[in-house]
């Protein structure tokens, strides 16, 4: 399994996956062959579908890449998430198969509201 963890920078969300072989934490950290990350607002009543359809983005992009200061095996992937309960599911392959997902909840500033 990839180790998750969500970060907070101002709005955007920054999802990062750690990749080691073997899948647990005295594992070394391990490039896979390919890192997709896949995000997806889950549906609320009065969504519309487009408002609930996945996004799938695969290393490199603008929105994927390495950890800052981390060579090897530990990628970030930064978004703006709108209001909602969003799931972040990200999928290894080859020399470091392994998925992992995590949902966090994207809540209005009830102070601005």
């Amino acid at each position: 399994m990839a180790d998750l963890e969500v970060l907070v920078e101002g709005n955007r969300r920054i999802v990062r996956a750690a990749f080691r072989v073997p899948a647990d934490d005295t594992g070394v950290l391990t490039d896979p062959t390919t890192v997709v990350f896949t995000a997806r607002k889950r549906k609320q009543a009065g969504d519309v579908a487009a408002a609930y359809a996945p996004t799938t983005y695969t290393f490199p992009t603008a929105e994927v890449a390495r950890t800052p200061g981390v060579a090897v095996g530990s990628y970030d992937f930064t978004f703006l998430p709108g209001e909602g309960t969003w799931a972040v599911h990200v999928q290894g392959t080859g020399a470091a198969y392994a998925a992992g997902e995590v949902a966090f909840v994207v809540d209005r500033a009830e102070a601005l509201a």
